[in-house]
């Protein structure tokens, strides 16, 4: 069964070939868009791919390039504009040319790419860039990144190299022979050679920190600007046409030997003439209104022979001397007319003023020795100081500083008119009060109007006699008073141990003492007092008799001790005369009998079988029954 089930699941794969994991959308949308596949299900046949040699899809938004690894015959990738963040390349072994730029690309391995001639990767996140194995390489941008070392040495074909905006501090393109087109501009670099690259005919190391630049004859445009280069050599560079120096620091420059159509040298503080083949063509051509040059740089076939000065007449500082303007020119100014406001008063012409008027005269002589004439139209303003006294509660916020001590302080400022204004603050402190109280009560505590039942810790804010917050805090104990009820039922007496007192009747008694907190303790007692009773028979029988549960056949006197129906001591009494006849003599020795009486204390004559009370004259009662 398990053999049929493989061979069932062999079966897609005979019938369909083998397929290719491709798990993001957007790339196999593109290869169906390229007609290499038709379902979007994550799988492309690998026969339809494996033969291609061309792929171009940028800015598709692809940030996965799964799949790329089975296109072995691939000689040409254009994926730039995607999202990636990584790139196998490593199994496409036939790419000659690969464009990947302007993606989010941190790593990228091209070692095993040894028939590549163009890699384009520039506009990524690259820190680090290998291509020490792809000695055929011709074209590398890698502009854009984050490159801090970039090492060409094996690239001997390369004849183009960019790699501006990165982080180098370093480059070393002296085994790069063939090398034509050159831009390393915006990197850390401070210095650059080229002795061996006879071939470049174009280069651009702007926005670097060179000091010193040695530039090779063949070279055609130069782009040297924002560094700090004093010097410029060029005069073997006949083939120049396009040289941007500007933002440097150049003392002298020598452009007679090119075919220069455009230069610009402009902010070179220290650069006052420029040697050019034809001067009056450079003056017209290269001008501070269009941006080439700065004020002070002039133009001459000969700078060596100039004499730098003030070359024209109508400056104040003119030199009958100078053959080129060197930008220190000073013309005589028009009148001016100037509105000054000041405070308090103002020295103009060796005249102190101290009200507002006007005009004023003054006759002034600028740098480039020019007569300044000057009226000013003044207008005074007047300082002004103030006092204030203030009494504050434990701070007080002025001018932004808190203080919490008396004194005089100051402020100084401006007023509405932009004078001093000198604040001047006589501070009283008074200080806020905080009191407690601890305080023990029974029951209740008076405080502040309020009465308290329980403990608490409580706060009332006032006013104290300066003024200021009086925090009265009050640390309350309550301590509750008691009372306790007792409850006894007793036989006969009872001994209270609150008051160690013993009664023998019943009673309500109250006694009021102090408990452990130190409060009232009222402690009652309801007593209810219950006597023991006791029963005296005589009984005359014939033979036995059972009493109380006890059978009695010889005569005696027995005692018996039951609980009564109130759960006291009941003791029953028996006089008990057993005789053949059942009668007996009930003489009494000691007493003498007074009268019997039957159980409803009526007087009747002696009675057998029947219950009766004898009493006698010492007060002695005696229930008798005589039974025959």
């Amino acid at each position: 069964m398990k053999k049929g089930l493989l061979i069932l699941l062999c079966l897609p794969m005979i019938g369909f070939g083998q397929l290719t994991y491709v798990p993001d959308d957007n790339f196999e949308q593109a290869l169906i868009n390229l007609g290499y596949d038709s379902v979007l299900d994550d799988y492309v046949v690998t026969a339809n791919i494996n033969v291609v040699t061309s792929l171009y899809f940028w800015v598709q938004g692809i940030s996965d390039l799964t799949g790329i690894e089975n296109f072995t015959a691939l000689s040409y990738l254009d994926c730039s504009g995607n999202l990636l963040t990584n790139l196998d390349v490593s199994n496409n072994l036939a790419l000659t040319e690969l464009d990947c730029a302007n993606n989010l690309i941190t790593n990228l391995d091209v070692s095993n790419n040894t028939a590549l001639t163009h890699l384009f990767c520039l506009g990524n996140q690259l820190t680090s860039l290998d291509v020490s194995n792809n000695t055929a390489l011709d074209y590398l941008d890698c502009s854009g990144n984050l490159l801090t070392n970039l090492d060409v040495s094996n690239n001997t074909a390369l004849t183009l190299l960019e790699c501006d905006v990165n982080q180098l501090t370093s480059l070393d393109v002296s085994n790069n022979t063939a090398l034509s087109y050159l831009d390393c501009s915006g990197n850390q670099l401070t210095s650059l050679g080229f002795s061996q690259n006879t071939a470049l005919s174009y280069l651009d190391c702007s926005g670097n920190q060179l000091t010193s630049l040695d530039v090779i004859p063949l070279l055609s445009i130069l782009y040297c600007q924002n560094n700090q280069i004093p010097n410029l050599y060029l005069s073997q560079n006949t083939a120049l046409y396009r040289l941007d120096c500007s933002d440097n620091q150049l003392t002298s420059l020598d452009v007679r030997s090119s075919t220069l159509n455009q230069l610009k040298c402009y902010n070179n503080p220290n650069l006052y003439c420029i040697d050019v083949s034809n001067p009056i063509w450079a003056t017209n051509q290269w001008t501070v209104a269009n941006g080439y040059i700065s004020p002070w740089n002039g133009f001459s076939d000969s700078c060596s022979a100039e004499i730098l000065g003030c070359a024209d007449i109508n400056a104040c500082n003119f030199d009958p001397n100078a053959t080129l303007n060197n930008g220190s020119c000073n013309f005589p100014s028009s009148p001016q007319i100037v509105n000054l406001n000041e405070c308090d008063s103002f020295l103009w012409g060796g005249v102190v003023y101290d009200t507002s008027g006007g005009p004023y005269v003054d006759t002034l002589t600028t740098n480039g020795g020019c007569d300044s004439i000057i009226y000013l139209m003044l207008t005074i303003n007047i300082s002004n100081n103030s006092i204030t006294t203030i009494n504050s509660c434990d701070s007080y916020l002025w001018n932004g500083q808190n203080y919490t001590a008396n004194g005089i302080y100051t402020h100084n400022t401006t007023n509405t008119n932009g004078c001093d204004s000198i604040a001047i603050l006589d501070l009283i402190i008074n200080n806020a009060t905080t009191s407690t109280s601890s305080a023990t009560s029974c029951d209740t505590y008076l405080w502040n109007g309020v009465t308290y039942t329980s403990s608490i810790i409580d706060t009332v804010i006032g006013v104290n006699a300066a003024g200021c917050t009086e925090t009265n805090i009050l640390d309350l104990t309550i301590t509750n008073s008691t009372t306790s009820t007792t409850t006894e039922t007793e036989c006969d007496s009872y001994t209270w141990s609150v008051n160690g007192f013993s009664y023998t009747t019943s009673v309500n008694d109250t006694v009021i003492g102090v408990n452990a907190a130190g409060c009232t303790e009222t402690n009652i007692l309801d007593l209810t007092i219950i006597y023991s009773n006791s029963s005296y028979d005589t009984l005359s029988v014939a033979a036995s008799i059972e009493w109380n549960g006890q059978t009695y056949t010889s005569s005696g006197d027995y005692l018996v001790i039951l609980i009564n129906s109130v759960g006291c001591d009941s003791i029953a009494n028996l006089n008990l005369t057993v005789s053949a006849t059942g009668i007996f003599d009930i003489a009494n020795n000691k007493s003498s009998l007074v009268k019997i009486t039957n159980m409803l204390g009526q007087e009747t004559p002696y009675r057998k079988n029947t219950p009766l009370f004898y009493i006698y004259d010492d007060g002695t009662v005696v229930k008798r029954i005589v039974i025959e």
